[in-house]
């Protein structure tokens, strides 16, 4: 007689769990392979497993110390020779500079938000000084350069000005048409 055991005999509830398993496993497969080039495909095909696809993903692509170092380099030497243009807003200006802190801190590379907020201080036109120079005077900078949401915050109060001069500008070609 055949002894029968928990592995020969499976519940409703183990059978269900070991399909949903299963299921999972071919959607973060089918996920990985939709996320990469043709080329890369073709190359991933042969592995059976989605934990050795994951692994050769990130061990091909997330590159080691070195590699990431490269990177974060690469984006800090963009960061620095940024300028805010003069048909810039704040808003976009300040997305823009985010953008890059955040891939460098995509890297595991500690970039502080003080040096987000001097960047931003020190690279405005010319036209927001007034603002920049009260901002300085009223607020604790130190505060200030700790949270970049807050010196954003600070901001706002810049795309006022700057939204008022954009209508005084508008205003003044308008009568100066008459």
């Amino acid at each position: 007689m055949k002894k029968i055991t928990k592995f020969n005999n499976p519940t409703v509830a183990q059978i269900k769990n070991h399909k949903e398993r299963k299921t999972r496993k071919s959607k973060a497969k089918a996920c990985l392979f939709a996320a990469v080039s043709t080329t890369i495909f073709t190359r991933l095909m042969s592995l059976k497993s989605t934990k050795n696809v994951w692994d050769y993903l990130k061990k091909e692509y997330a590159g080691d110390d070195r590699i990431r170092g490269m990177q974060s380099l690469n984006l800090i030497r963009e960061f620095e020779p940024q300028r805010m243009k003069d048909s810039e807003t704040i808003k976009k200006y300040s997305d823009k500079l985010l953008g890059i802190v955040n891939k460098v801190r995509l890297l595991s590379i500690n970039f502080s938000d003080c040096r987000i907020v001097e960047k931003i201080l020190v690279t405005v036109p010319e036209r927001y000084k007034a603002s920049i120079t009260t901002l300085e005077n009223t607020k604790d900078l130190s505060k200030i350069t700790g949270r970049t949401d807050k010196c954003l915050a600070g901001s706002r109060a810049t795309e006022t000005y700057e939204a008022r001069l954009c209508y005084r500008r508008s205003f003044t070609i308008k009568v100066s048409r008459f």
